[in-house]
């Protein structure tokens, strides 16, 4: 493949080689040379594109996309079958899920506080206030 822009921009200074080896390039860069950086990005590079204030968007391939929807899927079966291990679950019958279905925000809350200590969440995740903000959606604020 012969020399294009794109290579001599990455040979110049907007490639940037992140833990990831990412390419780094200004959004008109990728605008007038999309064909090429496609190529990059179906070529296992993946391209991270700088645009104002900050809201940066990624490029890659389909397949490497893939791969790691693939490996967070993994991970996610992982921790559910360890949570399993270790007795982290709780069974509920089909009528009783059902029933969930119809209960009042107060039976939800209630619901809440007892299994809260059980939840592994983030600590920076505020569980309580995201539960009760998906309460106010659900019945009104």
């Amino acid at each position: 493949m012969t020399n294009t822009f794109l290579d001599a921009k990455i040979d110049a200074e907007k490639r940037i080689f992140l833990e990831a080896k990412m390419i780094a390039l200004r959004a008109v860069d990728v605008k007038t040379n999309f064909k090429d950086v496609c190529a990059k990005a179906f070529g296992g590079e993946v391209i991270l594109i700088s645009r104002p204030k900050n809201q940066n968007v990624v490029l890659l391939s389909e397949a490497e996309y893939n791969e790691l929807s693939r490996s967070a899927y993994i991970a996610k079966l992982e921790r559910s079958v360890e949570e399993t291990k270790q007795g982290r679950t709780v069974t509920k019958t089909l009528e009783e899920l059902r029933a969930m279905e119809h209960m009042s925000k107060e039976e939800a809350m209630a619901l809440f506080e007892k299994f809260k200590g059980s939840l592994q969440v983030p600590a920076d995740f505020d569980a309580k206030k995201e539960f009760l903000e998906y309460l106010d959606e659900k019945y009104g604020a």
